[in-house]
């Protein structure tokens, strides 16, 4: 883990703490992994310490069960990750959309004689109140919680 993540990492702190209340205070792994879940308040830890103190208990094949937890979260992360690509292209087109009404509106004012009365301010705050409802709910769309 050092190598990997570095020594200052928090996972790695996590392993030592854990490997050193192991070693030198003799506490069980499926006690240090149930309260690194608590501490951490991460769902995938949290299943994991479960399936571990469950498969340690029974007497089950313990190492089996670490690796099918393992790919099972290793699913979840590229999975989420994916989802993540897609929405964030999904907001980038949003933003350039999001601009282009302004760009029209400058270019639009540059070739326009210059009159304003009060129909042309009224239909252009129409305008901008619509551009901003849809602004504001193109962003709750791409705003996926995974």
């Amino acid at each position: 883990m050092v190598v990997e993540h570095g020594a200052d990492a928090y996972i790695t702190k996590e392993l030592q703490l854990i490997c050193s209340a192991h070693d030198n205070q003799g506490i069980e792994i499926k006690d240090l992994l149930n309260d690194f879940s608590v501490r951490s308040g991460l769902d995938d830890v949290k299943s994991f310490a479960g399936v571990f103190d469950v498969s340690s208990n029974l007497g089950g094949d313990v190492a089996k069960v670490i690796r099918e937890t393992r790919d099972m979260i290793s699913d979840k992360i590229e999975i989420e990750l994916e989802i993540q690509t897609m929405v964030t292209g999904q907001r980038n087109q949003l933003n350039v959309l999001a601009v282009m009404p302004l760009v029209m509106s400058i270019l639009t004012r540059s070739f326009g004689d210059g009159s304003v009365n009060a129909l042309v301010i009224g239909v252009k705050l129409f305008a901008l109140a619509i551009f901003v409802f849809a602004y504001w709910w193109g962003t709750k769309i791409v705003d996926i919680k995974v």
